[in-house]
Formats: structure tokens, sequence, C-alpha cells
């Protein structure tokens, strides 16, 4: 081959990474109008697909790394192979101010992508093309990353976005760990991660036990921005939701992490988060989804259902009523006196005391989102409790509205 023919075949691949930029930019257009969940259940999920997106995804985020001047310890440890065509690219969009397809738009696209065709029903090592010609006797298979490795490093170097692609990039890794086969090890590197992200940037020092792996989750050359907080954070409250809560205290060292980073996240809202709207929204979903995975996954039955409003009903039914009350009153008391009944009691943990805690407190929040969340947060966390638990907390509520003079208070409440 000669230079001319390079030349020809990189300005043809050029022109094609062009257009697919333009064709990501309008898929990214349709998804803000119509919603990335939507839009996501529509792209294609074939297994032939995971590779290709991953290494375009992996190609353009090293361009805008490349423009945001971002590049360091954590591109060297992935080891991200860039062709010429990629670099001739960079330089054109650096030429081009106000180019019509943005480049952060292809990567909000092709997360979303990542995020769907990354759940393929069967084990990923099976469509890791890295591992066809690896043997056991060959030495340099440990130094090759794998479909895994790739895929998780990559989306958790979106986590310190500014924009969209920080959210996509959570949604696409929680998706991800919360897969059967990445729910022991991945997972509890990254807990193990965020533990010692968020300690870093509580204590503006950096931890000395890092033992989180570099290849998967590489620790920043400098403090940990807010926006990586808000990355990780985005990723447990997702994790948490979308995956299975069980999964998260099944085995001790499982535990153990959570209960690190449960007190990391309190150090850090009580300290860090008070001048952050989102960041603070952020730790109140994860204070309620976490406090709610510790108790048992059951409606209550003493929570108030919603009858029929029909006056008349009620009347014809009122000298009925009051016969089988009369009737049924020695049933009542056996059914209450006795010690196993459908409300039984049952331990509550401390971190759902916890967890109660900080959403009362958030219910009076200058933020109108935070309160939101805190109500919502209260709510599906109380009707698990007992009916017993369930009027303290309720006795927290109606005591936050003693004072008529805060308005945030009386609207959390």
């Amino acid at each position: 081959e000669t230079d001319e023919e390079k030349k020809d075949n990189q300005d043809i691949i050029i022109v094609k990474l062009s257009n697919l930029m333009h064709l990501l930019s309008a898929t990214y257009a349709i998804s803000k109008v119509r919603g990335r969940k939507y839009i996501q259940r529509l792209m294609p999920h074939d297994a032939v697909d995971v590779e290709p997106v991953l290494t375009i995804l992996r190609w353009f985020g090293w361009i805008e790394r490349q423009e945001r001047g971002l590049l360091g310890q954590s591109d060297s440890a992935q080891r991200v192979d860039i062709p010429d065509c990629i670099r001739m690219l960079q330089r054109q969009l650096n030429e081009v101010k106000d180019c019509e397809a943005k480049l952060w738009e292809s990567v909000h696209t092709l997360l979303t992508w990542l995020g769907i065709i990354s759940l393929v029903p069967f084990d990923l090592h099976s469509i890791d093309s890295s591992l066809e010609n690896v043997t056991i006797d060959d030495s340099s298979g440990g130094n090759s990353i794998t479909l895994v490795q790739s895929i998780v490093s990559t989306s958790a170097s979106h986590l310190g976005d500014y924009g969209a692609t920080r959210e996509t990039a959570a949604a696409c890794l929680a998706s991800l760990l919360s897969r059967p086969d990445l729910q022991d090890l991945e997972l509890e590197e990254f807990v193990e991660w965020s533990v010692q992200i968020l300690y870093w940037f509580r204590t503006s020092q950096r931890p000395c036990d890092s033992k989180a792996t570099q290849l998967l989750f590489p620790m920043p050359d400098e403090a940990p921005s807010i926006f990586i907080v808000m990355g990780v954070l985005q990723t447990l409250v997702a994790l948490v939701k979308t995956g299975h809560r069980s999964n998260l205290l099944s085995t001790e060292q499982k535990l153990k992490g959570i209960e690190k980073l449960w007190e990391q996240s309190i150090l850090v809202a009580e300290k860090k988060a008070a001048g952050s709207v989102v960041l603070r929204k952020l730790f109140v979903k994860l204070f309620a989804r976490i406090g709610c995975s510790y108790l048992p996954p059951k409606v209550a039955t003493w929570r108030y259902q919603r009858g029929k409003r029909s006056l008349v009903e009620n009347l014809m039914k009122g000298t009925e009523s009051t016969r089988r009350d009369d009737g049924s009153s020695d049933e009542c008391d056996i059914n209450e006196s006795s010690p196993l009944s459908c409300d039984d009691l049952f331990f509550v943990p401390d971190q759902v005391e916890d967890a109660a805690d900080q959403l009362l407190r958030s219910l009076t929040d200058p933020a109108t989102i935070v309160r939101w969340s805190a109500a919502k947060g209260i709510g599906r966390l109380t009707e698990r409790l007992p009916a017993v638990c369930a009027d303290d907390v309720l006795d927290a509520i109606l005591k936050i509205c003693s004072d008529p003079e805060q308005d945030r208070a009386w609207h959390g409440a």
C-alpha cells in the first residue's frame, strides 16, 4: 500500500466518521425531545455491535478529553490505541469552531447505545475477541485489557463530565454493574472506589489505602471535583434502583463496603453538600434507597387504602357494619393480642434510623427538588416500617409543622 492509497483511505474514514457524528447528533436531538429511555429501547442491541460501539466511544472520548486537556493517568492505564485518522479528525474539529455536530452529543448517544447492548443475556467474555488468541501459556495475555474492563473503565471515565454525558455514563455503568456476572468483583471494587472518592472530596487528602484496581477505576491525578462526586452518586442511586438491592448486602465483604459508603455519605452530606442543590438531592435519593434496602420488601398492612367515596353506600352499609362490629369484637381482640399478626415486629437496623434522620432534615431544605425527594423517600421508607416505628416518624413530621413561620418546613412535611 502506497502513501497515496493510505492517505485516500484515511480521508474516506474521516468522511465516514464525520457522517457518523451527524447521525449521532441527530439521535441525541430526538432523545432530548422524546426521552433517553424511550430511544434506548429502539436502538439495535445485537452482540456484534458491542465492540464497534465501544471502540468508537473510546476514540471520541479521547478526542473530547484531548480538547479539554484532561488526558492523564486514566488514559494511559486504559491503553487506548488511537489511529492516525482519529488524530486527523481531532485536528479538523479544532479548526472548525462552529461545527453542527457536537462531539459531546455523539458521546452521549454512544453511551446510551452502550447501556442497552451491554445487557446481552450471556457472558460478556464469550463475545470478547481479545480473548480468542490468548492461551494459558501466553504471557502477554495478562497485559491486554478485556472487553468487560474496557466497558467499565470507559463508562467510569465519563463520570466527571460537566453536562448530560455524566448522567448517561452513570446509567450505563449502573446497568452494567447490575449484571449477575459482574456483581461480585467489579461491584465491590466500584463501591470501594466510591468510598475513596468521597473521602478525598471531604478531607482533601488522598486516601493512603488505595486498593481499587487502577485498570477499572483509576484514581484521578488531582483532588476529585464536585462533578466526579455527582457522577459517583448518580451511579450508586441508579444501581440501587435498577439492580437487585439484596445483592448489595449478600456477602460480608459487600456489607462492609456499604457501611463504609454509608458513613462517608453522611459525613459529606453534612459538611460538603451545602453549596450544591444537585448534590443534596442525590444524597437524599441515596439515603432513601439504601435505607429501603435494609428493610423487607413488603408494603405495610396498616397503610391507608383509598376506598369508594359514595355517601349513599356508606349510609346503607351503616347498620350492617354495626352488626358486624358487635359480633366480631371478640375476634378482633384475639387477633390484636396474638403474637403472630399481619404486621409483625422486626428489628430495624441503625442505618434506617440514620436515613430517616437525614430525610427529615431535608424536609426543610431551601430547594424545592430536595424537599420533594425527601418527602418521597420518607413515604417509601415509612411504608415498610412496623406501625410503632411509623408512628414515631409521623410524630417527627408533625413536629416540623409546629413552627408556622417556616413555609419550607410546612411544604416539605
